[in-house]
């Protein structure tokens, strides 16, 4: 097993600069710079802008994908901070980073496809960005007031 980590290691490098080509976790990359780039990449600490506050699910899992890439890529994966507007601040960050592989965006729905609907004047287009891979789920749920005479879906809607 261990003689398969550094070709492990090189295909997540070079996949990961390859599909850097924009963002969902990078910035907008041409694939002949990623292909340059793959031989050493990276030299450098790798930012993971997590455009959410400390605390959250999606700080849990940002720092979770930063302990294991800096494992993988033998690099620090340094997590960034920075919450506000549903995302928007640091999406907007990432799409406005060098075009070097070295930021990368944890986002979601929110900030990729519901803030388009919300906000009139967005910062950053979609297409500024390149989903990379789905990295967690999590449930979300309805609730309300104990004294709240509904208790399934179905009393609600009534």
């Amino acid at each position: 097993m261990q003689q398969h980590k550094p070709l492990a290691r090189r295909r997540l490098a070079i996949l990961t600069a390859a599909l850097a080509a924009t963002t969902i976790g990078v910035l907008a990359m041409a694939p002949n710079a990623a292909r340059a780039q793959a031989a050493t990449w990276p030299a450098k600490p790798v930012k993971l802008i997590v455009p959410f506050p400390a605390g959250g699910s999606t700080d849990s899992v940002g720092r979770l994908l930063a302990a294991e890439l800096s494992k993988e890529l033998g690099q620090s994966v340094i997590v960034e901070n920075k919450g506000g507007a549903n995302g928007n601040i640091g999406s907007d960050v990432v799409a406005k980073a060098e075009p070097d592989g070295y930021t990368l965006l944890l986002s979601g729905v929110g900030s990729n496809a519901i803030s388009y609907a919300v906000y009139q004047n967005m910062p950053y287009r979609n297409s500024d960005f390149a989903h990379i891979s789905l990295l967690a789920t999590g449930p979300n749920v309805l609730v309300a007031n104990m004294e709240f005479p509904g208790k399934t879906i179905e009393d609600f809607i009534k």
